[in-house]
C-alpha cells in the first residue's frame, strides 16, 4: 500500500482521477489503481476510499450517480408517469378559467374547430382576449392509458440491465470522486509506516492510556492486509465497559498492558466498549486472554464478571479487501450476539471468511 503512495510521488501524479466506462455496473473506475494492484474495477473505489478514511489522501467530489436498487448497475432511466397507473403515454393541456361564468376545463374543450374561435362550453360565449375574457392558470395532463387528469406527474424509474421498475427514490446515490495526494502522502512513504501517530491524528481514547476508534481501525485494516499476504488470520476481542467504573477500568486496561503481546492493539470506543486485536493468535491464546480478563475483573468485584460480555472474532481474509469496512462488520457481529445472549457473559467464536 505504501508503495502505491510513493508511486504517486515519485511519479509526480498529483490526482487520480476517475475515467467512465458503460460496461462497468458503477460506470466509473481508476486506471491507475487497477493496474498498481491488479484488481477490479470495484476494489480500486474501496482501496481508495480506505485511503482517504485514514487521511492518507484528500478527495473531491465530481459526480453522483443513481444505482439499480436490484442489481446495483448505473444504467437508470427516470421517467414522468400517470401518478394512477404510472404509464408514460399522456399529453399536455393548458386549462382554461372563463372570467365571466367561473367554468376551468381543457383548452380542448373550448376550441370550436369548425369556427377556429374558443367558445366556453359551459355558458357558449366567445372567448376573444386572455386577460380580459379568460385566463390560463395551470397546464394539466390526461393519461391516455387511464384517461386520469392531473397537475403534477410522478417520477419513476427503471434499470436498463435487470428491467426493474420502480419509484425515483428506490436509486441508490452513488458519489464519485478523484483523489489526490496531501501532507499525510510524504510523511507517510518517509515514515514507511502507516502508523497514525505520524500523522497528526488523536490516537488515545481521551484519558485512558488505549487507542480510540479511529486509530484502531486504521492498525486493523493494515494488519487485515499483512494477514491477507501471509495467510494469516487476525483475532479480534470484544468487550463492555460500561458497568465497571472508571477505577476499575483503567485497571483493567493496565492489567490488559501487562498480559498483552507486543503486536497487540487495545483500544475503546466512544460507547466504553474494549477492542483487543492480535494479529497471529491461536484460539487458545484468544480464549486465555478472555479468561484471564474475566477473571481479573470478578476479583475487582468480588463477584462474577456476568455483566460483562465477551465477544471474539477471528478474521481470515479471502479476496482482496472485499469487505468495504472490517470494524462495522465485528461491530454488527458483536450486536447481534449480544441481543441473542440476553447481556448474560457468554463467550463466542466466529470465523469470518469473504467470498
Amino acid at each position: 500500500m505504501i508503495e502505491f503512495l510513493g508511486h504517486l510521488l515519485s511519479e509526480n501524479i498529483p490526482e487520480i482521477a476517475p475515467v467512465y466506462d458503460s460496461k462497468l455496473s458503477i460506470g466509473y473506475y481508476y486506471p491507475a489503481v487497477n493496474l498498481f494492484f491488479a484488481v477490479d474495477s470495484k476494489d480500486g473505489h474501496i482501496i481508495l476510499l480506505r485511503f482517504f478514511e485514514h487521511q492518507a489522501l484528500d478527495r473531491k467530489l465530481i459526480n453522483r450517480i443513481h444505482l439499480c436498487p436490484k442489481c446495483l448497475y448505473h444504467t437508470v432511466n427516470f421517467q414522468e408517469q400517470c401518478p394512477k397507473c404510472s404509464s408514460i403515454d399522456f399529453k399536455n393541456s393548458d386549462v382554461i378559467h372563463h372570467f365571466n361564468c367561473g367554468y376551468v376545463g381543457e383548452m380542448s374543450e373550448f376550441l370550436n374547430e369548425a369556427t377556429t374561435q374558443m367558445i366556453c362550453p359551459k355558458c357558449g360565449k366567445v372567448l376573444r382576449h386572455i386577460g380580459m375574457d379568460y385566463d390560463k392558470p395551470a397546464q394539466m395532463h390526461k393519461c391516455n392509458s387511464c384517461k386520469y387528469i392531473f397537475n403534477e406527474s410522478k417520477v419513476g424509474m427503471q434499470c436498463f440491465h435487470c428491467n426493474y421498475i420502480g419509484d425515483a427514490e428506490d436509486a441508490k446515490d452513488y458519489d464519485i470522486y478523484s483523489y489526490t495526494v496531501n501532507k499525510n502522502t510524504a510523511r507517510i512513504v518517509e515514515r514507511k509506516s502507516f502508523d497514525p501517530s505520524g500523522l497528526g491524528i488523536r490516537t488515545t481514547k481521551e484519558g485512558f492510556m488505549c487507542y480510540n476508534k479511529q486509530a484502531f481501525s486504521f492498525i486493523l485494516w493494515q494488519k487485515y492486509l499483512e494477514a491477507e499476504e501471509f495467510g494469516d488470520s487476525i483475532s479480534v476481542i470484544m468487550f463492555n465497559t460500561d458497568m465497571l467504573g472508571n477505577e476499575l477500568l483503567r485497571s483493567t486496561i493496565e492489567y490488559i498492558a501487562e498480559i498483552k503481546r507486543t503486536p497487540d492493539t487495545v483500544s475503546m470506543d466512544e460507547t466504553g466498549r474494549m477492542l483487543i486485536m492480535l494479529p497471529r493468535a491461536t484460539d487458545t491464546m484468544m480464549m486465555e486472554m478472555v479468561t484471564k480478563i474475566k477473571e481479573f475483573i470478578s476479583r475487582k468485584l468480588k463477584s462474577d464478571s456476568a455483566h460483562v460480555f465477551f465477544h471474539a472474532e477471528i478474521i481470515k481474509p479471502g479476496k482482496h479487501l472485499k469487505v468495504a469496512n472490517i470494524l462495522d462488520m465485528i461491530y454488527q457481529s458483536y450486536d447481534k450476539h449480544y441481543a441473542e445472549s440476553s447481556g448474560e457473559s457468554v463467550f463466542h467464536e466466529e470465523t469470518f471468511e469473504e467470498k
